[in-house]
């Protein structure tokens, strides 16, 4: 996966973590159970944290470095 799709595919995801969260209070207030909502937001939740590893795991390898060593290039440095 690209990593442009996997940002856009992460704040999809957390849209839909809140408005889980969301449904879970009005499903408390209600006073309904609410054991299924909780089970689907750790999986939900748990799939964020997969798409961030692989998020940083692909900024990490299109980090640009200098020929031959394992320096970073991160450009103009103001000091």
């Amino acid at each position: 996966m690209s990593l442009d799709f996997i940002r856009k595919d992460l704040e999809y995801r957390l849209k839909q973590i809140g408005r889980q969260k969301r449904d879970i209070v009005q499903l408390d207030q209600l006073g309904l159970d609410t054991t299924a909502a909780e089970e689907l937001l750790a999986r939900m939740t748990a799939k964020v944290g997969e798409l961030r590893a692989e998020r940083d795991q692909l900024k990490a390898a299109k980090a640009k470095t200098y020929p031959g060593s394992t320096k970073v290039i991160r450009g103009a440095q103001w000091r």
